[in-house]
């Protein structure tokens, strides 16, 4: 039998209430409690829960690894941080750390480095946006529906402009500095209605999140359809 087989069983034995508890040197911090977290982590996922990298991104959390009986993994051989917890098991994915929707990123993550990374991201790999679709249709909202939110919110103060100019600062933003009057799509106008029904914010937090006058918001908010 492989060590992976072992741990793997004796796993098992955990879930189904044979055994209390995983032996006391389980995650020993060295190596081998580091492999043994990501060899079961591994299972977890990719065998008994059947999840791709998409999946693991939308909801994979503390509360998963509590239930699946690997908190005291993450505690023990990762120091209660999960992300590294999860990038080194599934390394083949290439994960970054704010792709896990229901997860935080690390205290002080947000370096000039990694908004530049995370912003250039966005746009080139997830959204596949040229600079002109750029100039032309990104606000808040774009962050805020691809978990960016956050750090676009404590870094750049809600203003997508200055987010896309640091990471993009070789391009000419002008126009999309100019188009904070721009034309709300209907779209656009049904996420202000909603994020206004939520009582969460107010009509000068959502001009910020969407790059528009204040004007433009008390229209949306007092019209059945924006067209």
């Amino acid at each position: 039998m492989t060590h992976e087989n072992y741990i793997v069983s004796i796993y098992l034995e955990v879930l189904t209430g044979k055994r209390s508890r995983f032996p006391i040197d389980t995650w020993a911090g060295t190596p081998e409690g580091k492999l043994n977290a990501q060899q079961l982590l591994r299972y977890l996922i990719l065998e008994k829960l059947s999840m791709n990298r998409k999946t693991l991104c939308q909801t994979f959390n503390l509360s998963l690894l509590k239930e699946y009986k690997l908190d005291r993994a993450l505690q023990k051989a990762y120091k209660n941080n999960i992300f590294p917890y999860v990038s080194e098991s599934f390394p083949e994915w290439e994960l970054n750390p704010w792709e896990l929707q229901k997860s935080r990123v690390p205290v002080g993550f947000w370096t000039e480095e990694q908004t530049a990374k995370a912003t250039r991201w966005l746009f080139t790999q997830k959204l596949n946006w040229s600079n002109e679709q750029i100039a032309n249709h990104v606000s808040g909202s774009t962050f805020h529906r691809n978990n960016l939110g956050g750090m676009l919110q404590l870094v750049f103060h809600n203003n997508a402009c200055a987010a896309v100019e640091h990471a993009f600062p070789e391009h000419d933003w002008t126009y999309l500095r100019e188009r904070a009057g721009y034309k709300l799509t209907l779209g656009q106008s049904k996420t202000i209605q909603f994020l206004s029904q939520t009582g969460k914010y107010s009509q000068r937090d959502l001009a910020k999140l969407f790059n528009v006058s204040p004007g433009s918001i008390t229209y949306v908010l007092n019209v059945k359809q924006y067209e």
